[in-house]
């Protein structure tokens, strides 16, 4: 019975989208958990092919206190290594406590063509630890393109899960979310950005996110975003000092509460070869 209950405690995670899988790191929480544009080290949880622009071997931890529920929290590890011949990048993620918790560990290669074109593919290995029962785990992989039609305006995709993979238990089976975000975004230089995102999950309605970016002197950001489906705000802030970033993220969800994360960050001084 009690392995029973908390399966269906994973089912409402998966319906909200599967902690796991949603998860974007401190900035993208900022601006309304938009996954398209990601101009920070933590474009490794959504739009990777981001990372191409990468000049520096840069490492980071973050956490997120979902809905201020200690049994949704989540924390993350990323490194993204920076070569003439593309980025590199991993990450090592956990959500959920003691009874129910996931590990996702992805590598990634993001490149750029040229100066229009950057694209990025990514293979992540999920397992889920079910207290009282046996594990059980799955492949999944990411694909993201950004097209920057001018200085100012550019196009994101940024595909997850498109083999529609599956965790097993004994007495159910739980489909992994199958996301689709397309993005357009405008920039004012580097001082001001707006960014417009649609996603769509198999089977559930399109999720519209809008995300602004304030930027000062390329060291204070900050940022705020607004979604629909139900309507969530969203309100952040970074820091970047000497190679350290700081970034700081809360979120108002209109029927579950309060969402807070924060990242740090280092780049060091070590650019690609």
């Amino acid at each position: 019975m009690r392995t029973l209950i908390l399966i269906l405690f994973i089912g409402v995670l998966f319906s909200s989208k599967g902690q796991s899988l949603s998860y974007g790191g401190p900035v993208s929480l900022s601006m309304s958990s938009i996954r398209s544009f990601d101009q920070s080290a933590w474009a490794v949880y959504g739009n990777i092919s981001s990372l191409a622009t990468i000049e520096n071997l840069t490492v980071g931890a973050a956490y997120e206190l979902r809905f201020n529920m200690e049994e949704l929290s989540s924390r993350a590890i990323t490194g993204i290594w920076p070569t003439k011949y593309g980025a590199f990048s991993l990450l090592i993620f956990q959500s959920g406590y003691s009874k129910s918790n996931f590990n996702r560990y992805a590598i990634a290669y993001s490149r750029a063509f040229g100066e229009k074109v950057q694209a990025g593919f990514q293979l992540n290995y999920l397992s889920h630890h079910l207290y009282q029962a046996d594990n059980t785990a799955s492949y999944f992989s990411t694909f993201s393109l950004t097209v920057h039609a001018s200085s100012a305006i550019s196009f994101a995709i940024n595909i997850q899960n498109v083999e529609q993979a599956n965790l097993s238990y004994d007495v159910e089976q739980y489909k992994l979310p199958t996301l689709f975000n397309g993005g357009i975004q405008w920039k004012s230089g580097n001082r001001f950005r707006i960014v417009l995102e649609m996603e769509k999950e198999l089977d559930l309605e399109i999720v519209y996110k809008t995300g602004m970016e304030l930027n000062f002197n390329d060291q204070v950001q900050i940022r705020g975003g607004v979604k629909s489906q139900p309507v969530e705000l969203s309100v952040g802030s970074g820091v970047k000092w000497k190679g350290v970033s700081i970034d700081a993220a809360i979120a108002h969800h209109q029927q579950l509460g309060i969402t807070s994360g924060v990242g740090l960050s280092y780049a060091f001084q070590i650019k690609k070869n």
